[in-house]
């Protein structure tokens, strides 16, 4: 599926090391190069953890297309009515959480059983599958 259709739009994309990045789309090619602008990582912290969960600007922003895991479309009225300091979640990205990721991309596993594993129900129906 192509993303030339979020250019210049805001989108959300989390890659295979478990960062969850938002910004502006500003360019993508056919091996899912990404580049971002206005980029903000949102660190999202579990429950037990004291430290808020934050948000880091990055600005301008290269994803390689063989870390992108998934990119959807920000709902930007949803996306500015949450407090992310206060967001709590679970970390997915560890390595038995990428190799399910790549068994999903070779067929070897439903999508359902990764999409469960995202850490919002927003990511969820923004995800899309390369």
């Amino acid at each position: 599926m192509s993303l030339n259709h979020y250019l210049n739009k805001k989108v959300l994309v989390i890659t295979a090391d478990g960062r969850t990045l938002t910004g502006n789309l500003l360019s993508c090619d056919q091996l899912t190069n990404i580049v971002l602008s206005d980029t903000i990582e949102r660190v999202i912290r579990p429950a037990d953890d004291p430290e808020p969960s934050s948000e880091a600007s990055h600005g301008l922003y290269l994803i390689r297309g063989d870390n992108v895991v998934c990119c959807g479309l920000v709902d930007e009225e949803l996306d500015a009515s949450i407090n992310w300091r206060e967001v709590r979640g679970t970390f997915w990205g560890d390595e038995a959480c990428v190799i399910e990721v790549l068994n999903v991309r070779k067929g070897l596993a439903p999508k359902s059983r990764i999409v469960g594993q995202l850490r919002t129900a927003a990511e969820r129906r923004a995800c899309i599958w390369r």
